[in-house]
């Protein structure tokens, strides 16, 4: 019975080497061939550059939206401000009327004093 289980544990290990030792072949064939299509494929570095190239772009886009979300930022605010002072302007309209009608029944009266 130990015996038994001991040579369970052998396939068990044995085929846990195998495994090891096909992932590590396949690993070598995947570095091998990454290194082959570098050496042989000049398209790949140009193709680098390009998208180091258009990472950066990117970046700078980023920060221009981040910059104008700012300016957006700023104007609504000012536009608010802008929309409460005609409000609050608005409400010394009736008052100003008042008083110029008030002024211009003076100036009659004064007019009809002379």
């Amino acid at each position: 019975n130990l015996e038994h289980q001991l040579s369970i544990v052998r396939e068990e290990l044995w085929s846990e080497v195998n495994i090891k030792s096909e992932m590590e072949e396949e690993m070598k064939r995947m570095r091998e061939s990454r290194l082959y299509a570098e050496e042989h494929n000049p398209v790949s570095e140009e193709l680098r550059e390009t998208l180091g190239e258009c990472e950066a772009e990117l970046a700078q886009v980023r920060v221009e939206l981040v910059e104008a979300d700012v300016r957006e930022s700023a104007l609504q605010q000012k536009l608010e401000q802008a929309q409460q002072r005609v409000h609050d302007l608005s409400s010394y309209k009736p008052k100003l009327e008042a008083a110029n009608i008030r002024l211009q029944e003076r100036q009659g009266f004064i007019h009809l004093l002379r």
